[in-house]
């Protein structure tokens, strides 16, 4: 699934580095006042690790609960200008769930946005053909690119999509990876 997640590969360290992925990948930002920074939250739907080898797959585990808990996240992401107000790894329905919070003060330029006509228009370059993709916005599809354009005023900026196709090993992982995040919040609450 590569669509908007190319653009905020910076950002999103945990799920493009090694072999990690999530099945659905949704983006929500809230305008406040003018001189507020917007809040960003991106939530990330299943996921796992598309590792063949079982290692692999436990240091896949171990860099996402390393990038939910350790600090070297946070630093790295205030590089790039992401202000982290909340992480998080959870279980819901049987899947693997990760959310983050922020703000930025460089919005238009980390997201590809930009004003023009009373519109807010984000660009897509060289968007992958998600399975599924939703928004609150008009999407407008070129022969290279995909737009997605707002109303200047919108106070919520939404969109979400879900990959085309996920690999036999994504499918067989889920299970481990499962499993181990059951293990480190067994141990984190004994402790």
């Amino acid at each position: 699934m590569k669509s908007s997640k190319i653009f905020l590969a910076v950002f999103l360290i945990t799920i493009l580095a090694g072999c990690v992925d999530s099945e659905t990948y949704e983006t929500r930002i809230n305008f406040k006042e003018a001189d507020v920074p917007a809040l960003v939250t991106m939530q990330f739907e299943n996921i796992s690790s598309t590792a063949t080898d079982p290692a692999e797959v436990k240091k896949d585990f171990e860099q996402l609960i390393h990038d939910w808990k350790g600090d070297e996240y946070l630093t790295e992401q205030a590089k790039h200008g992401f202000d982290i107000k909340d992480r998080k790894v959870f279980i819901r329905g049987n899947k693997i769930m990760g959310q983050v919070t922020l703000t930025t003060k460089n919005l238009e330029e980390q997201f590809h946005f930009f004003v023009m006509n009373g519109e807010r228009i984000m660009l897509l370059d060289g968007i992958g053909q998600p399975g599924y993709f939703e928004t609150n916005g008009k999407v407008l599809k070129t022969g290279k690119n995909t737009l997605i354009i707002w109303p200047e005023g919108t106070k919520e900026l939404y969109w979400r999509e879900s990959a085309a196709q996920l690999s036999e090993a994504f499918h067989k992982n889920q299970s481990v990876m499962l499993q181990l995040l059951k293990s480190q919040i067994a141990r984190q609450t004994t402790s």
